[in-house]
């Protein structure tokens, strides 16, 4: 059982980093959405800013094209992430999955042995009163 044990603490500490990561994962993602977010906020207020200004007017669709390249490249960063993030959570249902089937396997040792030693001891006593019995009837 102490290979079971053992085996059962690997497999947490398995279960336990896969979960770690998935939440670093996560986080980044968060991050990417409200670095997308602030980019269109500020696309916005430079539109807005543009729009008054005849020398800006003339310098905005090279902005904008250059702020649409960033945003895109913000969006493929993410996809990735997102798909990375697939890949954790499948490896954390993994990590799950093992960690229980050697928890279950581990009870299972531990119920027998239970079982067994329970048997053990009502035979002791069993015996212990057919004795006490037979001194009894003497």
């Amino acid at each position: 059982m102490k290979r079971l044990l053992a085996m059962i603490k690997l497999h947490d500490w398995q279960l336990n980093e896969a979960r770690r990561r998935v939440a670093e994962l996560e986080a980044l993602a968060a991050g990417f959405v409200d670095q997308i977010a602030a980019l269109d906020a500020e696309l916005a207020r430079e539109e807005r800013a543009a729009s008054g200004s005849v020398q800006a007017r003339a310098s905005w669709p090279a902005y904008a094209e250059a702020m649409a390249a960033r945003r895109a490249n913000l969006e493929a960063s993410l996809a990735r992430l997102r798909q990375e993030l697939e890949q954790g959570k499948e490896e954390v249902s993994i990590a799950f999955q093992e960690l229980k089937k050697y928890e279950l396997a581990y009870e299972a040792r531990r119920q027998k042995a239970l079982a067994e030693a329970n048997r053990r001891e009502t035979f002791a006593l069993d015996e212990m009163a057919i004795e006490a019995h037979r001194r009894a009837r003497r």
